[in-house]
């Protein structure tokens, strides 16, 4: 299943979600402006704001299997870090 973003155009933007925050963290030029500056912030918050309404995050399938990986080594030693672990994933809503 191909995410929005990532399917071709017309469909989408074509890039891979991750580029996408990587394109969204980059300073325009015309940044120095504060007016300027402020669209581009308004920008950047409505593209994350609408990813993030997909369910896409900037959390990186890398990211994400080394999490599983050591949630899993957490999980078999039975020990209390796994909710210490989970529990600091968590974001307030």
């Amino acid at each position: 299943m191909a995410i929005t973003v990532e399917a071709k155009p017309p469909f989408g933007l074509g890039q891979r979600v991750e580029d996408v925050h990587v394109l969204l963290e980059m300073q325009h030029p015309h940044e120095a402006a504060a007016e300027f500056r402020s669209k581009m912030d308004a920008m950047r918050s409505e593209v994350r704001r609408l990813l993030a309404q997909d369910g896409i995050t900037g959390y990186s399938e890398q990211q994400r299997d080394r999490d599983i990986q050591a949630w899993a080594a957490l999980d078999k030693s039975g020990s209390r870090w796994l909710a210490f672990f989970v529990a600091c994933q968590v974001r307030p809503a």
